[in-house]
């Protein structure tokens, strides 16, 4: 799953064919290359998003059950529904360059780390809290934050989801593996 988040940004579906292309050529060779190295321990890669979250955090949104989540591939998403479906909360894993700042949302503070809150108006309201893992400098050269954004939708308050994603959000930021 692919999502913009600000008002512009590459093509994604241009980014997934290309992606794709490139899958397919590398598996009608033969088979996947290892990587070269094992993923750093403080890195996503080697996170659970489902376990960043308690059932008890889960509980703030009314009707969301932990047992009922969906994973993404890798465990680097995971997706909460209420049974009513009038409201979720979605924790995907993600790398940003260049490095969040204000004018990628209001910052917050957990404990020692940051996030970025980031309230959009649609036609159920979502709030987006971007968690900052850690940050490295890619094998490029370039300056890279390792995310986890967290997005809580719903029908309610713009103000109370966003509340609610912050709260989520302490929970989430202490279980991160770079903290």
């Amino acid at each position: 799953m692919a999502r913009l988040i600000g008002d512009s940004g590459p093509d994604l579906c241009a980014m997934a064919d290309a992606a794709t292309d490139h899958a397919v050529t590398v598996m009608r060779v033969g088979t996947v290359p290892r990587r070269p190295s094992a993923a750093v321990p403080a890195s996503l890669a080697t996170a659970d998003a489902c376990a960043l979250l308690t059932p008890a955090a889960l509980g703030a949104l009314p009707g969301v059950q932990a047992a009922g989540a969906e994973r993404d591939f890798g465990n680097w998403g995971c997706h909460w529904r209420s049974s009513d479906g009038d409201s979720g909360v979605d924790l995907v894993f993600d790398r940003n360059s260049p490095p969040l700042d204000t004018s990628d949302g209001t910052p917050v503070a957990f404990g020692a780390g940051k996030g970025f809150v980031v309230p959009e108006y649609d036609d159920r309201g979502t709030c987006t809290l971007r968690l900052v893992n850690r940050d490295f400098t890619d094998i490029t050269g370039q300056r890279v934050e390792e995310l986890a954004d967290l997005t809580v939708s719903g029908t309610g308050a713009l103000g109370k989801l966003c509340d609610t994603a912050k709260h989520l959000g302490t929970t989430a930021a202490a279980r991160l593996p770079g903290t």
